[in-house]
């Protein structure tokens, strides 16, 4: 089994969160740098008619980043950012995030 995998091409997928980021609007730059520090791919953002002042940035999330968001976008936002998420999809591992797993896992031995 372990002279095929190689053989096989095995690749390592993460699950990808579809997530959407209520904002004030003076916090929105800080807050797309914040998701693209953690991997995060912004589909966009627009203002809330319903909230006036407030932004909602959309964005795909590794769910692997999401650990301690919700503190530094409290953190950012003078503690009254929120975000709502749902899985949407599977992507393939980056390969230096995936070359650090397979070390922590001990996998990555030969």
């Amino acid at each position: 089994m372990t002279d095929g995998m190689p053989s096989c091409h095995p690749v390592l997928l993460e699950p990808i969160l579809s997530v959407q980021v209520s904002i004030p609007a003076e916090c929105t730059a800080k807050v797309l740098q914040l998701v693209s520090g953690r991997r995060g791919q912004i589909l966009g953002y627009e203002s809330l008619t319903h909230w006036k002042g407030w932004d909602q940035v959309t964005a795909y999330f590794p769910q692997a980043e999401m650990h301690n968001f919700i503190i530094e976008l409290r953190s950012l936002t003078m503690g009254v950012g929120t975000f709502t998420w749902s899985y949407d999809h599977l992507q393939e591992v980056p390969d230096k995030v995936k070359s650090k797993v397979l070390t922590t896992n001990g996998k990555g031995k030969n």
